[in-house]
């Protein structure tokens, strides 16, 4: 019979109706921007190795569009006369013969005459690099690269490509990878067993990955014995269909004959879908594979591969499940974190003297001449007996700059504290061994870490209170303007007061004067006035409405020293913020959302529409 020389006629050669390209291109592009995302967030592993998506990489992408052209591959275990087949079926020394196990290591295809678009077969095989064939022992090299081998090829039938590939049960696992990469581009997988290999775990395996992806299957039954084996090879048959899902479309036998097979002589003989017909005249395979409907099958292996992509619990879904999971230990991780930085609210206050003395000054600009000269005089008076006072009970009156620095001394102790506090919050994170987080935080708690960011936190806030003087001045000054504009009526209450204080100061001085309290009663006076204002102020605080104004301008005095303690606790967190977490906040805001990005939605959107795709396929 010799290898087969004449070139076969394709049954059909229109092109297959794919309504769903569209949003399969959407898919595609949606992914692959969501899965980046995924990626930098380490959000999720990403999909490559997963069977769906090597399919819509390999298979539906570069497939769903252009002519029907039929990949049909030749696949088997070592050792099985695989590459003997593959030459037999394209009619020449194509591929190398060798008694070597996992003799092939690299594809080689074989595409008909007419066929000169390089570009499209680089989109039909997009994970392989392509290289002409030169010799049939290129197929042997050893190379780390996936590397297919392609040359036009004197007997393949129009629109036809022909592989023969490497071992699939090899024990190079790089041959596994190019074997499989190889069935998913393939439509048609030729399917070379023997009895030895028929049950083997790894064909089995890479046969039940075919049959999820509804791949079309012609079993070829090497190396059989036509008397000795025809009550056997049903049962082969049998035992495959169940422990893989294959239906085969095509069953052959080909009986063993060295000889035959080395001069490219081996008969092919159809013995029927379920191996019980018997053997009757030698088939052409090649005419065979030539006459199958390429429109249909390429559909269905199309759909196949559709359907594997949108299988709830192992297709794309399954891995939005996964980043469903993600964002909520993102969240989780997020709040954890936002909750270790709460601080305490034991904040150190200014002194209220530091207040008191401001707003003297400030309102001392409020008031007329005579008035602004009583009160000074006055206070002078009461600022002596303070100090006469504090002398006799062994105390100083200390001055403002005193007390400046001994807020920043309290201040930056709880600076110290909360640092500390803060990182041993984060060590009892840690131990919660959460799987967004603890990673994350590994870095952070680094001993060296910890004590290079303190001197920079201690440096940060020197640099911080250099000017708090003239920033707590300035502040105040503000304050007090804003105090002014929202509060006429006791602003005008206050000058009132403030005008009949200084009337009367004098004609108190001779009262107690008169009554025997001399001067020592006068500096009394002055000093219980004065001190006033050290629990909200009124200097001319005399009368029911001197009390209210005391009240209205202690809340104002209050209000500002509790928004000047959280405006200094402000300043420390959001320090922390960028110096301790740097973007770790923002990274775990990032991953809590990435469902409600854009590209989540919008791959969902793409895999809902390609649903209703497939059912209307279905139903057809």
């Amino acid at each position: 019979m010799g290898i087969e020389s004449d070139t076969a006629t394709v049954a059909d050669t229109g092109s297959p109706s794919v309504p769903w390209s569209e949003p399969l291109r959407r898919l595609n592009l949606k992914l692959a921007r969501l899965r980046r995302l995924a990626e930098q967030l380490k959000a999720a592993p990403p999909p490559d190795n997963s069977q769906w998506y090597q399919l819509l990489q390999n298979k539906l992408v570069p497939q769903v569009h252009g002519e029907p052209w039929l990949v049909v591959a030749v696949v088997g275990g070592t050792n099985i006369g695989k590459s003997v087949v593959f030459n037999h079926l394209v009619g020449e020394n194509a591929s190398a013969v060798s008694p070597r196990a996992a003799g092939t290591k690299h594809p080689v295809c074989l595409v008909p005459e007419h066929f000169a678009d390089q570009e499209r077969l680089a989109e039909l095989f997009a994970s392989f690099e392509l290289r002409p064939w030169h010799a049939a022992e290129d197929s042997l090299q050893e190379n780390s690269d996936h590397l297919l081998l392609w040359r036009l090829g004197r007997n393949v039938p129009p629109r036809l490509l022909l592989l023969d590939t490497p071992d699939i049960d090899s024990t190079a696992e790089v041959n596994w990878e190019r074997a499989d990469h190889v069935r998913q581009a393939a439509d048609v997988l030729l399917a070379v067993l023997t009895m030895q290999k028929y049950n083997d775990a790894a064909v089995k395996r890479f046969f039940q990955h075919a049959a999820e992806a509804d791949k079309s299957v012609v079993v070829v039954f090497n190396q059989v014995d036509l008397e000795g084996d025809r009550e056997f090879w049903p049962d082969w048959l049998e035992t495959f269909r169940k422990s893989t899902g294959v239906d085969p479309q095509l069953v052959y036998v080909v009986p063993y004959d060295r000889q035959a097979a080395e001069r490219g002589e081996l008969p092919f003989y159809d013995v029927g879908t379920d191996g019980r017909t018997p053997p009757g005249k030698p088939a052409s395979l090649r005419t065979e594979l030539a006459a199958l409907h390429f429109s249909e099958i390429k559909l269905r292996t199309l759909g196949g591969a559709l359907s594997v992509v949108l299988d709830e619990y192992q297709g794309a879904p399954a891995w939005l499940r996964s980043l469903d999971l993600a964002a909520g230990r993102f969240r989780k991780a997020y709040e954890v974190l936002l909750g270790g930085q709460e601080l305490d609210k034991d904040w150190p206050q200014p002194d209220a003297r530091l207040i008191r003395e401001r707003f003297f000054e400030w309102w001392d600009q409020q008031r007329g001449p005579f008035t602004r000269t009583v009160h000074m005089t006055y206070r002078k008076i009461g600022q002596g007996a303070r100090w006469i006072v504090n002398k006799v009970r062994g105390k100083d009156d200390e001055t403002e700059e005193e007390l400046i620095k001994r807020f920043q001394q309290k201040e930056r102790a709880a600076i110290i504290r909360l640092f500390q506090q803060v990182f041993d919050r984060l060590e009892e994170l840690d131990k919660l061994d959460d799987p967004v987080l603890s990673p994350r935080l590994k870095t952070i708690l680094g001993g060296q870490q910890r004590v290079e960011l303190r001197a920079r936190l201690e440096k940060a806030y020197d640099e911080k209170t250099r000017d708090v003087a003239d920033v707590f001045h300035e502040e105040l000054n503000k304050h007090f303007e804003k105090w002014k504009e929202e509060n006429p009526k006791t602003f005008r209450s206050l000058q009132y007061t403030d005008v009949t204080a200084a009337a009367f100061r004098p004609a108190i001085t001779m009262t107690l004067a008169f009554v025997g309290g001399g001067a020592g009663v006068d500096i009394v006076a002055n000093q219980a006035i004065d001190a006033a204002l050290t629990v909200g102020v009124g200097e001319a605080a005399t009368g029911a409405a001197g009390t209210a104004v005391v009240k209205a301008i202690s809340k104002a005095f209050q209000a500002y020293a509790t928004e000047f303690t959280e405006q200094r606790a402000q300043w420390f967190a959001d320090w922390l913020r960028d110096n301790l977490f740097g973007e770790l906040l923002s990274e775990l805001q990032q991953g809590a959302q990435i469902t409600s990005t854009p590209e989540y939605n919008e791959v969902q959107q793409a895999l809902g529409d390609l649903r209703n795709q497939l059912k209307k396929l279905t139903a057809a």
